[in-house]
C-alpha cells in the first residue's frame, strides 16, 4: 500500500485561492489553527521534550496547556463547512 503524502500546509495557506476563501469566510479558522498546532508540535518534538514543546506552543498560540493538550491528543469529530442537502 502506497503512503499518501501530507499536504504542505504553509503552501496552501499562502496561496491566493486560500486567501480568497478566507476573505469569504469559507475557512474554519479554529480548525486551521488546530492543524498548525499539531504540525508545530510534531516538529518541535524532534528537538524538545513534550512539556517544553507544549510551553512553546502555549506562548505561540496564546492558549492554555489544557487547550494545547486537547488539540494534540484528543480526537474530534471531523467538521464540514459544506451544506447538507436532504431529500
Amino acid at each position: 500500500m502506497e503512503k499518501i503524502p501530507k499536504p504542505d500546509l504553509e503552501a496552501i495557506v499562502s496561496s491566493d485561492l486560500f486567501r480568497e476563501m478566507r476573505r469569504l469566510n469559507l475557512v474554519d479558522e479554529i480548525e486551521l489553527r488546530n492543524l498548525m498546532v499539531k504540525k508545530d508540535y510534531k516538529n518541535l518534538r524532534s528537538s524538545f521534550t513534550s512539556s517544553r514543546a507544549i510551553e512553546i506552543l502555549m506562548d505561540k498560540y496564546s492558549l492554555s496547556d489544557t487547550a494545547i493538550l486537547s488539540i494534540i491528543f484528543h480526537n474530534r469529530d471531523k467538521k464540514t463547512k459544506t451544506p447538507q442537502v436532504f431529500k
